[in-house]
């Protein structure tokens, strides 16, 4: 059973929607941001991949959860590009 172990989690990451990739990439991304200007700005463009990928499968649940932390997090950018200038 150890040995299939591994086999099983290779498996689910293959049927991994590119929605789900995304928003995997986001979370890392979100891990490892500390709120400077230009990761402020990745974490906005990666949060729009998420919106894109899961606007293509037509999951609109996703959809709608991912537009919303979009918005925020491009919001949250714009903000701190006008308090920088």
């Amino acid at each position: 059973m150890h040995r299939l172990f591994p086999l099983i989690l290779f498996a689910l990451a293959a049927c991994a929607s590119q929605g789900d990739k995304e928003a995997e990439r986001y979370r890392l991304l979100a891990e490892a941001t500390d709120n400077k200007d230009s990761q402020l700005e990745n974490l906005c463009q990666q949060a729009q991949l998420v919106v894109q990928a899961y606007h293509g499968e037509g999951n609109e649940a996703e959809y709608r959860r991912w537009k919303a932390t979009a918005d925020l997090d491009c919001a949250s950018e714009a903000e701190w590009e006008h308090l920088a200038s």
